[in-house]
């Protein structure tokens, strides 16, 4: 038999069974595996190595999402942290203050090393800023524990740079940090240090400007990250960063050019599609936004904001029926916006559905809401009835958010439409406009205000300003208002103001019925040619917008749904 051969064998050969030949044998397999896997860590880690940081970019930027979701949703929360957790321990940065000599991490370029400092250390600056606002929300007795693990990621990020090159925003969440615990003199250091730290590098100003907004307009923000876009086309992070900031100042066509970029580099990322279906649905570009979000379905088929945003493209393009469905399915994956209400309330009523339009809206006034855009919702939910409490919700608003241009246009409207208070209207354009000089709604909605109280060089400034920008319908019809008011005391702008007009109607003739009752043209009705000039358009129905704008003069600041 097979077996008793054996026997045979080994008695016939004793030493090639004996213990040593057995360790030279396993010395022996063991040296090939080592040089198996040498020579496989050296053909294969770099490309590894690479991946993994490009993974890291890509939970680095979900995380942001997640965790600075204005509605601070305890579920999006827990799942940013879960996510911060998974993309540092893939590298081993909780497990050991050595991770940077693991071999993912030998393995990448000097470059790609010192990418990989920077997104671990903005990560975890990212989770302490988030433990710091959980705290926020306990009782004194659980608080410090929080804000103490908050200091621990602060350290360990500002580890992750050599001494004197820490970031300034790291030093500036510390010395919050120690602050909040007592320890006054760890928090005067920290002061001292975040004096002396230039700001070196685009991502610092990025840093800077989530904790403090008007950072994002320092002159400096933007030619940063151009600069460094330059130096680093093919960084990912950086056209992202810089898409971003672009859109928080309004300039919405380079934001767009900024994230189809970032897609171009990251295709299989949905952050790119998804900032830049924002910006669309900003832009009112209703197809190219659904078809954005429809992209971030298809990579993140869960996600409860991409389905809110998608409803609001399908609204937009007036599908209504497949905005509810999308808005309900929103609501079943967790999302916790309460204008989420609203505006299914709207599409429901659109749809034919009024009984369930009336139960959203009254949902929806019924749950406090957490984001600015849910305060702003609500503030039109109760335009019509109470504007006193549609102003205090559009404050609350910007008490979330002070860069809220939503909230800032909405309060000048009902300021000046509802209120009878147009200096501070104007004095909420103002705003809008020092954060948003490319805004053409908020020029345009002073200019009107401007020309009303009589101040007809200002408010001349703001029309050609607003029509150099944008030659829409919109923009035309209200820049022909300013010149109609103003043509009160200066009859030579009548002439201007019926061209612009007609060239209103032209573009958008939807407009007409609004002209034959709008007050800011009452200086051109006597004009023969005002009433040739209406009779000359088919009436097509009052152009869409909000459901509360009906009886508000869409030559005022213009409520914005």
């Amino acid at each position: 038999s097979p077996r008793e051969r054996a026997r045979k064998w080994a008695r016939r050969h004793p030493r090639l069974i004996s213990p040593t030949t057995h360790g030279a044998a396993a010395a022996v397999l063991i040296v090939g595996l080592i040089a198996g896997y040498t020579h496989r860590q050296r053909r294969f880690g770099p490309i590894e190595a690479a991946h993994a940081l490009r993974r890291l970019a890509d939970e680095h930027e979900e995380a942001r999402v997640l965790l600075l979701d204005p509605a601070a949703d305890p579920a999006r929360r827990a799942e940013g942290i879960a996510l911060c957790r998974q993309a540092l321990g893939r590298f081993g940065v909780l497990g050991s203050p050595r991770w940077e000599r693991s071999p993912l991490v030998r393995d990448l370029a000097d470059e790609g090393r010192a990418e990989l400092r920077a997104q671990v250390g903005a990560l975890l600056w990212l989770w302490a800023r988030t433990l710091a606002r959980q705290a926020d929300d306990l009782e004194p007795a659980r608080r410090a524990g929080f804000v103490r693990d908050a200091l621990k990621w602060n350290a360990l990020a500002a580890a992750c740079y050599p001494a004197g090159a820490v970031p300034r925003a790291f030093w500036a969440q510390r010395r919050t940090l120690a602050r909040r615990i007592g320890d006054e003199a760890e928090a005067e250091r920290a002061r001292a240090e975040a004096l002396k730290a230039p700001i070196r590098s685009a991502r610092d100003y990025v840093l800077l400007a989530l904790d403090d907004p008007d950072e994002a307009v320092a002159a400096g923000a933007l030619s940063a990250l151009a600069e460094a876009s330059r130096r680093s086309p093919r960084d990912f992070a950086i056209w992202m960063d810089l898409g971003q900031c672009h859109a928080r100042q309004g300039r919405l066509g380079e934001a767009e050019d900024c994230f189809t970029v970032a897609l171009v580099l990251r295709p299989e990322s949905p952050w790119p599609y998804f900032h830049r279906g924002r910006v669309a649905l900003e832009r009112r570009q209703f197809e190219p936004a659904g078809l954005d979000f429809d992209q971030v379905l298809r990579l993140r088929p869960g996600l409860a904001s991409a389905f809110l945003n998608r409803a609001l493209a399908r609204l937009g393009r007036g599908d209504a029926a497949g905005a509810v469905e999308d808005l309900s399915t929103a609501l079943d994956r967790g999302a916790a916006e309460t204008r989420v209400y609203f505006i299914r309330a709207e599409a429901r009523a659109r749809s034919g559905d009024p009984s369930g339009a009336e139960r959203d809206r009254a949902e929806g006034l019924r749950r406090a809401p957490l984001d600015p855009e849910s305060w702003v919702a609500r503030g039109l939910a109760r335009l019509p009835g109470d504007p006193a409490g549609a102003l205090a919700d559009f404050d609350a608003a910007l008490q979330l958010d002070p860069r809220s241009r939503p909230a800032l246009q909405n309060k000048a409207a009902v300021l000046a439409e509802r209120l009878g208070r147009p200096e501070e209207a104007i004095a909420a354009l103002d705003r809008a406009i020092l954060l948003f000089p490319e805004s053409v709604p908020a020029r345009v909605g002073r200019g009107v205000l401007l020309a009303r109280l009589g101040r007809r060089d200002a408010a001349r400034r703001d029309a050609e300003e607003a029509r150099r920008r944008d030659s829409s319908g919109d923009t035309t019809y209200r820049v022909a208002c300013i010149y109609a008011l103003i043509a009160r005391d200066e009859p030579a702008d009548r002439a201007p103001a019926m061209r612009l007009l007609a060239a209103a109607l032209g573009r958008e003739a939807a407009w007409v019925e609004v002209a034959r009752t709008d007050p800011d043209l009452d200086a051109l009705r006597h004009r023969a040619d005002f009433e040739n000039l209406l009779r000359a358009f088919v009436i097509p129905p009052v152009p869409s917008g909000s459901s509360n704008q009906g009886a508000v003069p869409v030559t005022a600041p213009g409520f914005e749904g």
